[in-house]
């Protein structure tokens, strides 16, 4: 029992700290009721109905259409309750998830998914209809899918799509919003822990081709190297140019040859397009991915060049 409560104390510092499912904090304030703002709604549209069957004995004034009026009218009633039923979903999703996080001694995930089913609701009644309350709803399920169930890609693409419409309503600034303010930081902590398993893995396959990259590497470096210290020598450049093209020109640029007659900035561009990281990493083959370790190094030379050319015609 005590480490039930223990547990259960955990997952509520979580929410607190994350500032999401907070009794007596809701992130959808504008209706405290949305079930009474929908029936109302509905009663407008039967009223709405009534009027549309009696518009034939409306009086045709010059300056006003009957049927103007009506279609303006139900374009009106359909946009506020589309917008009273994505609040309804909304406070829904919240609820559910208050109860599956405080109402029980562990998790009830039924509840969490059940959540998720209504901000899914929510989401798809605002999709082109109201940006800032699908931007809400989809900040809202990223939060969940990454702090309940920890399944971060397919948090990723909620809490993208959530802070890109919360950014979106400029010059509306909802940055100091609790649902925008926590989806962000979780976006950033995603993006942080994608780079570095990136980062892991190209480290992985960097060592797999070791032998072969610590015969290749040190001749570049060293005839970059040169260049960039005798930078007023077009032959260096040249020199460092040459080596590239004969022994690592990528297979889709056989035909591809140095001109020694182009200005130094040129050469070093058309240099770029070919060796760029951006277009030699395609190719998922085991041995063909070492080139990509290539190109980078030959980049990063290139990249310096370039910077010292840049005031160049």
């Amino acid at each position: 029992a005590v480490s039930a409560k223990k547990r259960q104390s955990k997952r509520r510092n979580l929410f607190e700290h994350s500032e999401i499912g907070v009794p007596g904090v809701s992130m959808t304030s504008s209706f405290e009721d949305c079930e009474e703002m929908i029936r109302h709604l509905e009663n407008a549209y039967q009223a709405h109905r009534t009027a549309a069957s009696f518009k034939r004995y409306a009086d045709d004034a010059d300056d006003h259409d009957p049927d103007e009026c009506l279609n303006y009218q139900e374009e009106s009633l359909e946009i506020e309750f589309r917008y009273a039923e994505t609040l309804r979903f909304l406070q829904q999703g919240q609820r559910i998830l208050q109860d599956a996080v405080y109402e029980s001694e562990e998790l009830n995930w039924e509840y969490v998914w059940d959540s998720i089913d209504s901000l899914r609701e929510a989401i798809k009644r605002s999709k082109e209809h109201n940006v800032e309350l699908e931007a809400e709803a989809c900040c809202f399920m990223g939060v969940i899918y990454w702090r309940c169930l920890k399944m971060r890609d397919r948090a990723k693409p909620y809490l993208q799509r959530g802070v890109q419409l919360g950014l979106s309503l400029a010059p509306k600034d909802v940055s100091a919003e609790i649902w925008f303010r926590r989806a962000r930081e979780d976006m950033q902590e995603l993006q942080q822990m994608f780079e570095k398993d990136e980062a892991t893995k190209l480290e992985e396959e960097r060592n797999e081709h070791k032998e072969y990259l610590d015969t290749v590497l040190p001749q570049i470096k060293q005839l970059g190297d040169r260049a960039l210290q005798n930078l007023q020598k077009s032959c260096e450049l040249d020199a460092f140019l040459e080596h590239i093209y004969e022994n690592h020109l990528p297979d889709r640029r056989t035909l591809s040859k140095i001109n020694k007659a182009d200005k130094p900035k040129k050469k070093i561009m058309e240099a770029m397009r070919i060796w760029h990281t951006d277009h030699n990493q395609a190719s998922l083959d085991h041995e063909a991915r070492k080139f990509y370790f290539v190109c980078e190094s030959i980049s990063k030379v290139l990249s310096a060049l370039l910077m010292e050319h840049k005031g160049d015609p």
